[in-house]
């Protein structure tokens, strides 16, 4: 039944008659109360996901409730598969319905509209054939002069199985199904599409590989049959492109399927969309409309959308130049403002309780089955407020006084956090145990014990139960939390540990946050998801007291120049290095007692050299290294900074980010001066925690810290959580598919896998939201920390530096001593067995000799056999020590050339991914998909040319438009292409450890460049070639098919999951004799013989073939290739003696290949020329065909 509105929309506003709405239209009303039965959740959600249980899962639940709140129509028509009533169908929410009012995204977090017509959830989406009237039926018939038999008004497909089996009846494809029941009631056969792109589909939708007609379409898609693509006329030019390329994709399905394809377009009308329902209620006459519908390819030759746009928009004039500029500008600035809004959103706090004092107080009882987040300034006694919820009964005998202990003292309780540093120091003040130094695993399930641990520590906890009514303490728990889901440490174990911190949580009494930059985000979207419901108690201390002042160096010139008034100006543009600390050195020599923060390992033990061994002085330095050694000094500072002080006096104290959070350093008018020398290796957060160690507010500081921080092949780099989770989708599925390319169940089976993970998961959501924001603060490294720096009631003056080269060549020569130092270390280290390393690994407190034995271990492991090679040395150790990616950049060259090494790697992951293993998925990183990226850029070809190239190469600029246009390559390679063709290719081919090397420059400005293996640092003592050879070596030995069968094991996970999953790999012809007999190439008869585009794609021409710059044909192809049909054989005026074979070769050289090849594609005539050419190319061995 349909309500007198829903008819009136489809009867009045859309002029279908009211005999088709009565046959496929029915009404959805409201449930006034719940009910267990639900219409239009089933309707819906045909296949709904359930718990174990039976029940509804959460997602289930919440749409459930929101169809008993929701009415609107649908409709559904008859299936062409089986002429039953089809179970598909669409649906429009009225208005008031919870299914039509806005919804909190959770990709962007902001509301959205929703949808207009909603598609069942989790089947494909179908086309809608209405049911017709027989009137309807007849007057169609008489249309086409088409005879209905007897025979077809038995059939149970009715109207539309005649129209099946009658060819010459035509079709109108229609956007939706009111306009295709609009065109039935003026007779016409149309089919309602749910979207302009929703004709076709692909195979698989990740690759974009083997696009299809439906299967809806493709039953009435048959030779001779007339079809219509009539679609909206919208006035947006983006919509316009949109539909011209969904026109242009169908038609040519369905031209390939036999069909005689036209379009037909409705009149422009002004600011709006013209759609066929609105043209007949407006008056208008469709039968013109659909009678002079034009050829498909002429509508792809002659209405571009983009044409006029063009023409409008091209900067002819200095006017328009500049209306584009200023458009662009203001573009990028909306932009910019837009992200830094959302990173302040993303450090919003919104306490319920506000204090403004010097130290932090909390006199309530906390409630059981609480969560409290403390925020508050460091210095201002977070700790010491947790001292008195834990501390111990106390006696005073003297004065007859009893003090009862603690709120928490007879609880359990749990002390989390990133730095171990952080928890020794609070273990000792609070009365805690810290599990690894004090190696109390035997206290994990005792009722009261008091623990303090990593994240890294869960797994300790072999009972979850043991987390039973704990309190939890989550001290800098923005770090935790970051730790948790981003540090390296973890990504072995980082499920595991995830799962157990839900379970912590979930099962604590009480839970209670510390940090200083807490937000609300990690409180509300994060750990209450897991902990539960729970009173939820904010606590902010706004007190910021006396800080101190600090001197913010922007950069360094060579020339003193004044101070720029433009701060938002590049500081390269100044003439200004950001990155440049050498004024700072004499500084920091000269100083009386300075305290030095860098958040550089290597750049902490060189100034502490530098101090040490040039300035003679005695100090400390607090690093991983340093703070390792059981009884050092390091780790007698880190648990009473103050008394080590007091006590030792030191000259200096240089801490790397080992002591960024939890070490407070309270003593006055002891430094004389405060340095943070940060390089962008930290987040801003980080970078503000190690400064501000140092309490003292009479002490200056002395900041660097570069404009931006350098992204080295980072693979998600969006600076918006929701492009960051979709980007990593998009990153697993195309990893997946290139593995399971003959396995589409496999890969639909690890797309749902994904899928499920994923979504609606507040791990991958918090994980996404921090990688975000450490891509903005990336960015915006230097404007983040001054915000943050004036926030906390610091006076930043900036200042300008003089370059100093003294000041530089000692900081070069420290480091160089360093590296060098470290090499020798390595080198001398113990030799030491698997089991061996296992064990330092999983030490906590591994010293830095340990350490040693662990890495040289590695370096035999990765290079099997370089220990016996003529270049194992200290020297080697050096350079891999001084080029840290030497090892991974000759691991990915030699994959470039043994492909399938990697892949058999990605194919366990994946396989042991298949059968319920525990990854995390944000850690997963695919070299084989690196190798893919490489390949799809034919990368291989430049490498094997001995050419000279130039940014104007046509092969050059046409990898530059393919890396653009890919958003799949740049998240495989880590690499963001911008404008410049060599910047981009000098990043490309460092991954593989070699080098754009500039050969040569004319005195027009032309620069010719050579590709070739990067020379290295002329500071190594090897020859790099030798070295390359040997590693080359040691790689085959490792990755050597027959080495790697013999050391297979029997129950591959690969394997295994095929079998699970009742998969097999499609089986190899049986090869005839005298194809066993040829060079091993394959044929191109094994290859899909009507598939002309595969075909083409996998012919190889020899590496010097010039490929062309398809860019400059783009707009004309097809015009191009109808010239190319008389002319690819023809010989040029100027040597008309060439024969049709030589003609062809000619063409090449001129246009390039992959201009022949693309213009081939767009007409079979000319398919057939070429390919009957490059046959004769590949007999005589000039070319090859590798599929694959």
């Amino acid at each position: 039944m349909i309500n007198q509105t829903h008819f009136q929309e489809w009867t009045t506003e859309s002029a279908v008659h009211p005999e088709i709405v009565k046959l496929n239209v029915q009404s959805f009303s409201k449930h006034e109360d719940w009910s267990p039965d639900c219409k239009l959740f089933d309707f819906l959600t045909p296949n709904p996901k359930r718990t174990n249980s039976g029940r509804l899962d959460a997602g289930g639940l919440r749409k459930y409730d929101k169809c008993l709140d929701s009415s609107g129509w649908g409709v559904n028509g008859i299936d062409p598969q089986t002429w039953d009533e089809m179970e598909w169908g669409r649906f429009k929410p009225d208005p008031d319905s919870l299914l039509a009012q806005p919804y909190l995204s959770k990709k962007t977090g902001q509301l959205e509209e929703a949808a207009k017509y909603l598609s069942p959830s989790g089947v494909p989406s179908r086309a809608v054939f209405l049911r017709s009237p027989d009137w309807t039926w007849e007057t169609i018939a008489r249309r086409y002069n088409v005879p209905i038999t007897p025979e077809d008004r038995l059939r149970p497909g009715g109207f539309w199985q005649w129209v099946q089996n009658n060819s010459e009846v035509p079709i109108i494809l229609e956007e939706g199904s009111k306009k295709a029941g609009c065109l039935l009631s003026l007779r016409y056969a149309a089919i309602g599409l749910p979207g302009i792109w929703m004709g076709r589909k692909y195979t698989n939708p990740i690759t974009k590989f083997g696009e299809h007609l439906i299967p809806d379409l493709a039953l009435f898609a048959c030779p001779g049959r007339p079809v219509t693509i009539l679609f909206d006329n919208d006035a947006k030019l983006k919509t316009k492109i949109n539909v011209y390329k969904a026109i242009i994709a169908t038609a040519k399905l369905l031209s390939k399927s036999g069909c005689k394809v036209t379009v037909a377009m409705l009149p422009d009308v002004e600011n709006g969309k013209n759609a066929v329902d609105d043209f007949v209620v407006a008056g208008g006459d469709i039968d013109p409309i659909i009678e002079n519908a034009i050829d498909w390819k002429d509508y792809r030759e002659n209405c571009k959308p983009w044409e006029k746009w063009r023409q409008w928009r091209n900067p002819s004039t200095p006017e328009k130049q500049k209306a584009e500029t200023e458009r662009l500008a203001r573009w990028f600035q909306q932009r910019a403002e837009k992200f830094k809004k959302w990173w302040r959103e993303t450090r919003k706090f919104t306490p319920t309780i506000t204090q403004n004092q010097k130290y932090t107080e909390y006199e309530d009882e906390i409630p059981d089955g609480s969560l409290v987040g403390i925020k508050a300034n460091t210095g201002t006694g977070k700790t010491t407020l947790l001292q008195g919820k834990f501390q111990g009964p106390t006696i005073d005998r003297l004065n007859d006084l009893f003090d009862e202990g603690g709120q928490f003292y007879n609880n359990k309780g749990i002390m989390i956090a990133a730095r171990n540093g952080l928890l020794l120091q609070n273990a000792k003040r609070l009365g805690f145990n810290h599990l690894q130094s004090e190696k109390c695993f035997y206290l994990l399930h005792e009722e009261t014990s008091k623990i303090a641990l990593c994240p890294d520590s869960l797994p300790h906890y072999l009972d979850p139960k043991w987390f039973d009514g704990a309190v939890v303490v989550l001290d800098e728990v923005m770090e935790t939390i970051r730790h948790l889901l981003h540090s390296k440490t973890l990504n072995a174990n980082r499920s595991n540990c995830l799962r157990l911190w839900g379970e912590c949580l979930k099962r604590a009494k009480v839970i209670i946050c510390l940090d200083a930059n807490l937000a609300d985000w990690a409180l509300d979207d994060y750990i209450i998801k897991y902990a539960g419901y729970r009173k939820v108690i904010k606590v902010e201390n706004q007190y910021k007291g006396d800080r101190a002042p600090v001197e913010l160096l922007v950069g360094t010139s060579n020339n003193k120049s004044r101070m720029p008034e433009n701060m938002e100006k590049p500081l390269r543009e100044k003439g200004l290095n950001s990155r440049d600390i050498s004024p700072y050195m004499p500084m920091i020599m000269s100083s009386g007692l300075p305290f030095i923060t860098v958040d550089s390992q290597k750049k902490a033990e060189a100034i502490d050299w530098i101090l040490t061994h040039i300035c003679g002085k005695k100090g400390l330095r607090v690093d991983s290294k340093t703070i390792a050694e059981k009884y050092g000094q390091a780790r007698k500072f880190m648990t009473d900074p103050d008394g080590w002080i007091k006590a030792n006096l030191p000259e200096f104290i240089v801490v790397s980010p080992t002591v960024q959070s939890g070490i407070d350093i309270n003593i006055r008018d002891y430094f004389t001066d405060v340095y943070g020398l940060f390089f962008g290796i930290v987040g801003t957060n980080t970078q503000m925690q190690m400064a501000g160690r140092v309490r003292d507010p009479n002490v200056q500081w002395h900041i660097a810290c570069p404009e931006y921080s350098k992204t080295n092949n980072e693979n998600f780099s969006s600076p918006e959580a929701n492009e960051v989770i979709e980007t990593l989708k998009d990153y697993l599925l195309q990893d997946a598919a290139t593995v399971t390319k003959d396995l589409p169940e496999l890969f639909k089976y690890i797309e749902t896998l994904v899928e499920q993970n994923i979504a609606d998961n507040p791990h991958y959501d918090a994980w996404a939201k921090l990688k975000a924001i450490e891509n903005y603060e990336k960015a915006n490294l230097r404007e983040c920390l001054i915000e943050i720096l004036t926030e906390a009631g610091h006076e930043v003056k900036l200042v300008e530096l003089k370059h100093d080269d003294e000041g530089a060549k000692i900081l070069s020569e420290a480091s160089e001593t360093v590296v060098r130092d470290e090499s020798r270390d390595i080198f001398k280290a113990l030799d030491k067995s698997p089991e061996e390393v296992k064990e330092l690994l999983a030490k906590f407190d591994a010293t830095w000799p340990d350490r040693c034995e662990i890495i040289k271990a590695g370096y035999k492991d990765r290079l099997p056999g370089i220990e016996n090679s003529t270049i194992w040395s200290e020297e080697l150790i050096y350079l891999f020590r001084k080029q840290r990616d030497f090892i991974s950049q000759s691991e990915l060259y030699y994959f470039l050339y043994h492909p399938e090494h990697i892949e058999e790697q990605q194919q366990e992951l994946w396989g042991y991914l298949a059968l319920g293993g525990m990854k995390f998925l944000g850690d997963v990183r695919s070299r084989h998909l690196k190798i893919k990226a490489l390949e799809k850029l034919n990368i291989k070809y430049f490498l094997e040319s001995d050419r000279l190239w130039t940014c104007h190469d046509p092969e050059i600029k046409q990898l530059l438009t393919k890396a653009r246009r890919s958003k799949s390559i740049s998240a495989a390679l880590g690499i963001t292409p911008g404008k410049d063709a060599i910047k981009y290719l000098k990043q490309v081919l460092n991954l593989i450890g070699y080098e754009v090397r500039l050969e040569k420059r004319e005195a027009a400005g032309n620069r010719y460049y050579k590709f070739a293996p990067a020379k290295g640092s002329k500071k190594v003592a090897l020859d790099f070639e030798l070295v390359r050879t040997i590693l080359s070596k040691c790689l085959a030995q490792k990755y050597d098919p027959i080495a790697a069968a013999s050391d297979k094991s029997s129950n591959s996970k690969w394997e295994e999951a095929k079998a699970v999953l009742n998969l097999t790999s499609p089986e190899n012809k049986v090869q005839t004799e005298s194809e066993q007999m040829s060079d091993g190439l394959f044929s191109i008869n094994d290859i899909g013989g009507n598939d002309i585009k595969t075909k083409l794609d996998l012919y190889q021409p020899p590496p010097d073939t010039p490929l062309g710059d398809l860019t400059l044909y783009e707009d004309y192809l097809p015009d191009f290739a109808k010239d190319l049909e008389i002319l690819i054989a023809a010989p040029p005026v100027q040597q008309p003696d060439l024969t049709p074979i030589e003609a062809f070769k000619h063409k090449v050289q001129t246009f390039g290949w992959n201009v022949i090849k693309e213009a081939a594609k767009l007409s079979e005539a000319l398919a057939s020329k070429v390919i009957g050419f490059v046959e004769q190319l590949i007999d005589s061995g000039e070319w090859h065909f590798a599929p694959g």
